[in-house]
């Protein structure tokens, strides 16, 4: 807990030290308003796992973990045209498309600064390919919007791109900050991955409401945007 509110506290500082109210208040309105914080959890715990004590670089490079992801769904709602996000109005439906995709353009390069002051090559290294690998996932998701036929094997590919790139970013951040041993780093990257896809397996299972699971996500989106998610790729195949 009070690893994570040194984060918030850090990812706070850096917003209000922008000097720029919208990213400020859009900022606050997304990353303040709750959410799970698992991805940078995920950094603080591996860190932690290699018998650590987290460290303020841990924390760093968990609050860059969280403003990727933050920009990436602020980009993700305009694309979208999604109404909420966090059981409240999402960004763009409150103060337009071009300041959501500029704040989320903003929060990237927040989180790139970070990078930079952490000084290491490895770590610069990991977070571009993650950056790189999210908006792969998304451009062959949008080419394969409402297309029937979609494979299980392009879904997981589209998913470990799209998602599970970025918590394995955060684990094998976290490993490094937590001086990991080589082995101990791949196997905590590993476990990042697999993280990442059950995760997005489930909110993709969540989004047509099968069980009665507390959840901000509002069901059936994803079947309106037309996204072949693993449900409907077997309900498909089976049919």
């Amino acid at each position: 807990k009070k690893d994570l509110e040194s984060l918030d506290h850090l990812i706070s500082s850096l917003l209000q030290n922008s000097g720029i109210p919208l990213a400020q208040d859009i900022g606050r309105h997304l990353i303040m308003a709750g959410g799970k914080r698992l991805r940078p959890l995920i950094t603080l715990l591996c860190a932690h796992a290699c018998g650590k004590q987290t460290s303020g670089r841990a924390i760093s490079l968990g609050a860059c973990i969280e403003l990727i992801h933050t920009a990436t769904l602020l980009h993700d709602d305009v694309i979208d045209q999604s109404h909420q996000r966090r059981g409240k109005p999402s960004a763009h439906t409150v103060w337009g498309n071009d300041a959501s995709i500029l704040v989320g353009d903003f929060l990237f390069s927040q989180a790139f600064e970070l990078m930079v002051a952490d000084g290491s090559i490895e770590t610069f290294k990991i977070l571009s390919q993650a950056t790189s690998c999210i908006s792969k996932g998304e451009l062959i998701q949008l080419s394969c919007i409402r297309t029937v036929r979609t494979e299980k094997k392009l879904y997981l590919e589209i998913i470990e791109a799209k998602t599970a790139a970025l918590f394995e970013a955060a684990a094998e951040l976290g490993a490094i900050a937590g001086n990991a041993t080589f082995q101990e780093q791949y196997l905590l990257k590993t476990l990042g991955h697999l993280i990442g896809v059950l995760f997005q397996i489930s909110d993709d299972i969540l989004d047509l409401n099968l069980y009665e699971t507390p959840s901000d996500k509002v069901p059936g989106n994803d079947l309106l945007e037309g996204k072949m998610t693993l449900p409907l790729i077997f309900a498909y195949d089976n049919s």
